[in-house]
C-alpha cells in the first residue's frame, strides 16, 4: 500500500547483502558510529580538540543529522514491521518510539 515506506523499512531492518542500498545505509551507520566514538575519545585530548575544533563541530553536525534522519525513517516505517501490522500507523510508531530500540536510538542522538 505504501511502497516507499515499505522500502525504507526493508533497507533499515533487513540484512539483504545483495541490495546495495541496504549495504550502503548499514555501512554508513556503522562508520558514523565508529567515527563518533573515535571523535569523542580523541576530543578529550585538549591539544587535539583545540586545533581541530571546527572539524569536530562539523562532524558532530553531520552525524546528528544522519542519525536523526535514520531515527525519523525508522519511526515513519514502523507500521511496516510485521510485529506492528495489527496496530494503526500512529500506534505502530508510538510502539517503536517507546520500545527499547526506539529509546536507545533517541538517546544516541541526544548527546550529539
Amino acid at each position: 500500500m505504501y511502497p516507499a515506506r515499505r522500502r525504507a523499512y526493508e533497507i533499515l531492518e533487513n540484512d539483504d547483502q545483495r541490495d546495495w542500498r541496504t549495504r550502503a545505509v548499514h555501512w554508513t551507520i556503522v562508520i558514523l558510529v565508529i567515527g563518533t566514538v573515535t571523535a569523542a575519545v580523541i576530543g578529550t585530548i585538549p591539544d587535539v580538540h583545540t586545533r581541530n575544533h571546527q572539524l569536530f563541530k562539523l562532524f558532530d553536525f553531520i552525524s546528528f543529522f544522519v542519525f536523526l534522519a535514520e531515527y525519523l525513517a525508522r519511526v515513519w516505517s514502523a507500521p511496516e514491521d510485521p510485529r506492528r501490522h495489527k496496530l494503526s500507523p500512529t500506534k505502530a510508531r508510538l510502539s517503536y518510539i517507546f520500545s527499547v530500540t526506539g529509546i536507545v536510538d533517541m538517546a544516541a542522538i541526544g548527546p550529539l
